[in-house]
Formats: C-alpha cells, structure tokens, sequence
C-alpha cells in the first residue's frame, strides 16, 4: 500500500493484482529502505480500511 500526500492511495492484494498505475510486487523488499516510514499493524489496518 502506498498512500500519498494528496491522499490518494493505491493498494493491492490477491483480489485486485494490478490497475493502470502499478501492481502487487513479486520481489522481497529490503525493508531497510522503508525504515523511515514504518507505521504500526494498528495504523497499517486503519488506512488500509480508509482506502
């Protein structure tokens, strides 16, 4: 899930793999490159059920 500054938000899961603007990822990702924008499962699920 990606959300940005404009509020828009994309998401994606085994329902819905991929639209116009990108798609679920196949790779792991190094989740030290991400550090400074960890958020909590509790936060994760709230934006989650927003978008």
């Amino acid at each position: 899930m990606e959300v940005y500054e404009n509020g828009k938000a994309l998401k994606y899961d085994q329902k819905k793999l991929e639209d116009e603007y990108g798609g679920l990822g196949d790779q792991k990702l190094d989740l030290d490159e991400f550090f400074d924008f960890e958020i909590t499962e509790q936060e994760f699920k709230k934006h989650w059920n927003e978008h």
